[in-house]
């Protein structure tokens, strides 16, 4: 494939050379928030879970709250991304939301955002889960996880 760009065409001739050489839907893909990707993922892997990538997320977030405030919010957020099921996550998040909306309405938004993605990886066993929720592989190694964004 020539180039990197992240259009839906580069991206989904991608996904479809895979395919040609015999992948079949993956159980989850995990992708960044870049709109053309996810639609080629939906495109290419229909059947597919989507796995939002909780290192660019949190980035995304600790770009929207103060300094002082980001510690509280972020084990917040965490908590509910790390959640033992998908409804405890949900019932989490639901506290985040009442709890900033006021004070922090873009961060709250953000972390509403493609949420459901963001905690798809509650569906898959406990064992694999650190492994499979961001796109970087250093973060799956190394337990401070990149400025300890999800340590």
């Amino acid at each position: 494939m020539a180039g990197s760009k992240e259009d839906r065409e580069t991206v989904s001739a991608f996904f479809q050379d895979m395919r040609a050489r015999g992948l079949g839907d993956p159980l989850l893909v995990v992708s960044d928030g870049a709109p053309e990707i996810i639609k080629a993922i939906e495109i290419c892997f229909p059947r597919s879970e989507r796995q939002r990538c909780l290192a660019h997320r949190l980035r995304n977030l600790a770009a929207k709250v103060p300094e002082d405030t980001w510690p509280e919010f972020k084990a917040r957020v965490v908590a509910s991304y790390q959640a033992p099921s998908r409804a405890i996550a949900r019932e989490l998040a639901k506290e985040v939301v009442e709890d900033y909306e006021t004070e922090l309405p873009s961060a709250v938004a953000c972390f509403l955002d493609d949420f459901e993605a963001c905690i798809a990886h509650l569906r898959l066993p406990v064992t694999h889960r650190r492994a499979i929720r961001t796109t970087n592989l250093l973060e799956d190694g190394d337990a401070s996880v990149v400025n300890g964004y999800l340590s």
